[in-house]
């Protein structure tokens, strides 16, 4: 039965590629040509459905994750032996709406308001009888050739290239048209259609190697524009990380007190410790490897912290079914880390935490140690999923570099609207600030770090350096007064120069600076060297008045 006055968007995707090597499915920025055509006519007025007909497994597994309508194609009709006439009439008819807009996923960027007004010129005229069809073109201001001579201009009286006479190329972005036409003529253009203009962008096509490159920087930067004034979240990992360096016995008071600093500068999470199996904990543990509930409650209500409270835990350390409801217990997010073995069994643990009413965190740990292939396999399991939370990244090791994290942060921004990406990095080389950047530039929501970088093996990334680099980008809107202060009473002599010479380096000022400036509060230091004229900052030479 045919649907009347009904619309289905038909994306046609076929297996393999001969000239770009899996196109439709492979990484394309934060997403792929498939998905990205799938969001976008979500978002279009007037499309009834939504239908990919493919031989590709893996395009049809996205269809079905992103709740779109699917449907097999047979074989001989995704083959070179296929006449391409004879394919569109079989597609057409695997349709049963009145009218189809034919829009391949090789045309990224058709806009969401070009798709309705398509739709809006289509449904004013199909009722005249001069109009069948609406089609997308470019018009092409080139000087053109054909069997040697010239298509669109006079050699011997040459136009300047805007005034050449209109030669304009179908883009096959978006063709619209009844089911029945389409059968009929065997193609997307009608009889009588009514050509509609794209601008140069939404004309691409992606046919070659070169398209397919272009186009991604292209949608690349427009993604990087958008993330540019995102604010970013920071979670102080301090008290859970830098357990391993002194066996997790911080002093109650001491925890406490960094509590407090965090919830006073802004922090979005205090990790307070880990959550473990007592089988796993030796004698010369401190209670933070194994943090009792109660203890957590007794301490958000003495304290009572703005920020959220998060505890960890090893997938393969602790057993999910003793973890309690959610109900009345201060616990906001726990968060799961797990090998790359290990993902499965953490997914469902991650499912079994949110179903207790809890937020909640796979946080795939070693990632200078997991191929890209693997992310790719990750990146596809984890399509829309609607139980995460967050999805943080663990450089373990501090061994990855800005260029790995940079493409692990972009590839999966877009997995899911509800799905935040975290990034925690190790300083075991000098480079967990410059990875750290380089995630939030690719667009991660929340970075972890620790008070003077505490933690195992080489440290974490120092949250004090993040702080204030993310308020000087307009990043964020932390409380440096209260950093500075907490830190005042936590750091010795030789922490204290360090900290002097990183604020400059955060700041772009010059070291020499500090010459001058002999006061032993950080908070008198940094008010002095940021309330310096723009040119005592950068100059060698300069006598401070």
């Amino acid at each position: 039965m045919i649907k009347d006055n009904k619309v289905t968007a038909l994306i046609p995707i076929r297996k393999g590629s001969k000239r770009v090597k899996d196109k439709n499915i492979k990484p394309f920025s934060d997403t792929n040509l498939l998905e990205n055509k799938i969001r976008v006519l979500k978002e279009v007025n007037g499309i009834d459905e939504i239908l990919v007909t493919s031989d590709c497994p893996t395009a049809l597994s996205i269809a079905k994750k992103m709740g779109v309508s699917f449907v097999e194609r047979e074989e001989y009709y995704a083959s070179d032996d296929c006449p391409g006439s004879e394919n569109l009439k079989y597609i057409a008819s695997q349709t049963d709406t009145e009218y189809i807009l034919y829009t391949p996923v090789t045309s990224p960027f058709v806009k969401t308001e070009t798709y309705e007004n398509i739709i809006a010129l289509f449904k004013h005229n199909i009722n005249k009888s001069d109009y069948d069809s609406v089609v997308s073109v470019n018009y092409v201001k080139q000087f053109l050739w054909e069997n040697n001579k010239p298509l669109n201009y006079d050699p011997y009286d040459c136009p300047k290239s805007q005034d050449l006479d209109s030669v304009f190329g179908l883009t096959f972005g978006a063709c619209l048209l009844s089911r029945d036409k389409m059968i009929e003529k065997r193609y997307v253009v009608g009889d009588k259609p009514i050509w509609y203009e794209l601008d140069e962008q939404e004309s691409i096509d992606i046919d070659m190697p070169f398209d397919f490159n272009v186009a991604e920087m292209i949608y690349e930067n427009e993604k990087l524009e958008k993330f540019k004034n995102n604010d970013v979240m920071v979670l102080d990992c301090t008290v859970r990380d830098g357990g391993f360096v002194n066996n997790h016995q911080f002093k109650l008071e001491e925890v406490k007190e960094s509590l407090k600093a965090s919830s006073d500068i802004g922090y979005s999470f205090f990790e307070i410790g880990y959550i473990t199996d007592e089988k796993f904990i030796k004698e010369t543990d401190g209670i933070w490897k194994n943090i009792s509930f109660d203890l957590i409650n007794e301490l958000v209500d003495e304290i009572k912290p703005k920020c959220k409270i998060s505890v960890m835990m090893d997938s393969w350390r602790y057993d999910i079914n003793n973890l309690p409801e959610k109900g009345d217990n201060k616990v906001d997010l726990i968060r799961v880390c797990a090998y790359q073995e290990q993902i499965d069994q953490a997914l469902e643990q991650c499912k079994i935490i949110k179903e207790k009413g809890y937020d909640v965190s796979l946080n795939v740990i070693c990632i200078s140690h997991i191929e890209m292939d693997y992310f790719y396999e990750l990146r596809h399991k984890l399509l829309n999923n609607d139980y995460l939370d967050y999805l943080c990244f663990a450089d373990s090791y501090g061994a990855a570099t800005s260029d790995l994290v940079k493409k692990i942060i972009t590839l999966f921004r877009n997995i899911s609207p509800t799905i935040k990406l975290g990034f925690h990095c190790h300083d075991n080389i000098s480079l967990a600030m410059a990875t750290t950047i380089s995630a939030i530039e690719a667009g991660a929501d929340i970075v972890d770090g620790s008070y003077k970088g505490m933690g195992r093996g080489g440290g974490n990334l120092k949250i004090e350096l993040i702080t204030m680099y993310l308020n000087l980008h307009g990043k964020s809107n932390f409380n440096l007064n209260a950093l500075l202060q907490y830190l005042n009473k936590n750091i010795d002599k030789r922490e204290f120069e360090e900290l002097k010479q990183s604020i400059c380096g955060v700041f772009n000022i010059h070291p020499y600076r500090l010459k001058a400036i002999t006061d032993d509060d950080l908070e008198v230091v940094y008010n002095k060297l940021i309330s310096l004229p723009e040119e005592a900052k950068k100059r060698i030479e300069y006598e401070i008045k």
